[in-house]
């Protein structure tokens, strides 16, 4: 069994007999599960403790699962999220893939097609994290060859303006 106990997961569901067996479900597997009643509930814990992924239902009284989303997103782009959708509803799926959801499960949730997304998920998540890490780490060595440029230019003018004193006196 892989270790998920750095994957710190959101599940968001207004019925709590699903957050029941989703915490469970995910608990069982080693993630760190907190779970939400409510999309507003869910941002105040996206605010004070992050999670990495979030897996939230579509259709909640008050916030529905896109505005969550987009939310979610507008806190933290790199927080991936998971939606639920009821079977056949491919309009909100879609929709949720184009606000940049990672993956779209469909009620009933299948352990299958949960740990499937969770790959996904957690994949895309590591990989935006190493591209961000190089990123960093060639902007750093751009600035450091910009400092040893900078450095030379100044050796070599003072060089120059040693020599054209010199050559006055």
């Amino acid at each position: 069994m892989s270790d998920h106990s750095d994957w710190h997961i959101l599940v968001i569901d207004d019925e709590k007999d699903i957050l029941d067996v989703m915490y469970l479900t995910l608990s069982d597997k080693g993630y760190q599960v907190t779970t939400a009643p409510d999309g507003r509930s869910a941002l105040d814990l996206c605010r004070t403790a992050p999670p990495r992924i979030v897996i939230t239902d579509i259709r909640m009284p008050g916030m529905n699962g896109l505005q969550v989303l987009e939310a979610v997103k507008a806190l933290d782009p790199d927080i991936e999220v998971i939606v639920c959708t009821a079977f056949g509803e491919m309009d909100l799926a879609i929709q949720a893939l184009q606000l940049d959801a990672s993956d779209f499960i469909t009620k009933p949730i299948s352990d299958h097609a949960l740990h499937l997304s969770l790959s996904r998920a957690k994949q895309r998540y590591t990989s935006r994290k190493k591209l961000q890490d190089y990123t960093k780490f060639l902007e750093r060595q751009a600035a450091d060859q910009a400092q040893i440029l900078h450095q030379d230019k100044m050796m070599s003018l003072g060089r120059l303006a040693a020599s054209v004193v010199h050559e006055i006196n």
